[in-house]
């Protein structure tokens, strides 16, 4: 769609343009009746309802059609405070006892008349939820003032697995709430379910970053020691696909000692054997993949076999700040940023000079 000067002027106020223009594209290609599911709390209609409309008659700007889920005893109070906004929502007051033949021929006439249908129903969450995903839509997003799930220690958690180990443990209070986020996502795994707040759901939809909890059953990751177990068409289509650059030279796969690879061919980590430790010779996320916590995971594959890593990347590479992160130190070169982890003092030249040595993987792209 063409995107007109006041609505791109609002996105870049909400991310880099390369960001939201990516996920434009990937939510305008809808293959559900909805873009997503909206489930608002009680306190976060009582503090921002005005924003929460706000976002709803945005993305309908955008073509891309929000439909607002009131589940629990509180449902007939956020009826009445979306109702109070007047705006541009259509209710059904008991949508629960209504099959999704029906709910669908609804939604498709609140799209036509540029209307947010919004359904009421009874019953508690997930139970009431599990029969509209993914028939209605594919994305759920829970609106609460709160925002994401918190940590032990008061912290957001930024990705919750239901079958992989998290690192941290759920806050007591945020306990059940990510006990049925967990029942919804193994309901069906295909979903994308996140947490966010009323002030921040535009961020969380448009943003790699993204600003919230993104609930997930978690990657399968397998490991190959040879380049021949591997596919290598996939793995150069991901690794071609994450640098945006044609692969030049594809000696490193002969050189690659240890393959961690997503088993969708989503994510990919390519280690080789030094004396002094590991070379990280790729790390490449599918840029589909991208906001979902997978490369923290992929990372945590990598970190959990390799005690010593150490690895280079473009000085202009927008993912630099998440491998300060990662790292325990950096040197800057005139083309690359060295990081290391680690790697004890004395070494740390040699992992300079490992990685200044070497020739570029990729085509050199021309401007």
């Amino acid at each position: 769609m063409l995107i007109d000067k006041t609505i791109r002027l609002f996105l870049d106020g909400i991310g880099k343009r390369e960001e939201y223009e990516f996920y434009l594209h990937k939510f305008q290609a809808p293959d559900r009746p909805a873009f997503a599911l909206i489930l608002p709390d009680i306190d976060s209609l009582r503090q921002g309802a005005d924003v929460l409309m706000f976002d709803l008659q945005f993305l309908l700007q955008l073509d891309l059609l929000p439909v607002v889920a009131l589940v629990g005893p509180d449902a007939s109070e956020m009826s009445s405070l979306l109702a109070a906004l007047g705006g541009s929502c259509d209710v059904i007051e008991d949508a629960t006892h209504a099959d999704n033949a029906s709910r669908i021929r609804w939604i498709q006439k609140c799209a036509e008349r540029r209307r947010v249908p919004v359904l009421r129903l009874q019953g508690e969450f997930p139970e009431v939820l599990t029969p509209l995903v993914p028939d209605i839509a594919r994305r759920v997003h829970l609106v609460r003032s709160a925002g994401w799930l918190r940590s032990d220690d008061g912290e957001p958690i930024y990705h919750y697995y239901t079958r992989r180990k998290n690192d941290d443990a759920v806050h007591p209070d945020d306990a059940c709430l990510a006990k049925v986020c967990h029942a919804l996502v193994e309901h069906a795994a295909d979903i994308h379910l996140s947490l966010t707040s009323p002030l921040h759901l535009l961020e969380e939809l448009f943003t790699v970053k993204g600003a919230g909890t993104v609930v997930r059953r978690g990657s399968e990751f397998f490991r190959a020691t040879h380049r021949q177990d591997v596919d290598e068409v996939m793995l150069a289509n991901l690794l071609q696909d994450s640098f945006g650059k044609e692969i030049d030279n594809f000696d490193f796969f002969d050189s690659a000692s240890d393959f961690l690879v997503e088993s969708g061919y989503r994510a990919a980590a390519l280690l080789e054997t030094h004396k002094i430790g590991s070379f990280l010779s790729k790390f490449a996320v599918g840029a589909e993949a991208r906001g979902e916590g997978l490369a923290q995971e992929l990372w945590n594959e990598v970190v959990s076999r390799h005690a010593k890593i150490f690895w280079r990347s473009r000085i202009n590479n927008p993912i630099n700040q998440w491998y300060r992160k990662k790292a325990d130190g950096r040197h800057t070169l005139p083309d690359w940023l060295v990081f290391w982890r680690g790697i004890p003092p004395e070494d740390i030249p040699i992992t300079i000079d490992v990685c200044r040595s070497r020739s570029p993987d990729f085509k050199e792209t021309v401007n």
